[in-house]
């Protein structure tokens, strides 16, 4: 096995832990789109989610990957809302 093939496998790994992840995100994002719902609640609600990603940049150790992270952040909040809306 090449190098290359060795740190691709770790990519393939990691990249099956994010998706695990993202679904166990988007199962919380309906529960929550359910509650806002029963509360009569907006779907969205920017204070939170301009929270969310300064929060999520300010975890990284890497100050280089900022704008990757909020972009990234603010595309998992985008269909977070989609499946508040449609998941119900």
């Amino acid at each position: 096995m090449t190098e290359l093939d060795r740190l691709r496998n770790e990519i393939d790994g990691l990249d099956a832990q994010i998706v695990q992840l993202l679904e166990e995100r988007m199962d919380l994002s309906r529960r929550i789109g359910a509650y806002k719902l029963s509360n009569s609640l907006p779907v969205l609600d920017e204070g939170r989610e301009n929270t969310v990603v300064q929060s999520r940049v300010g975890m990284l150790q890497n100050k280089d990957n900022q704008e990757a992270v909020a972009e990234i952040y603010r595309l998992i909040m985008r269909y977070s809302r989609a499946n508040q809306r449609d998941g119900l």
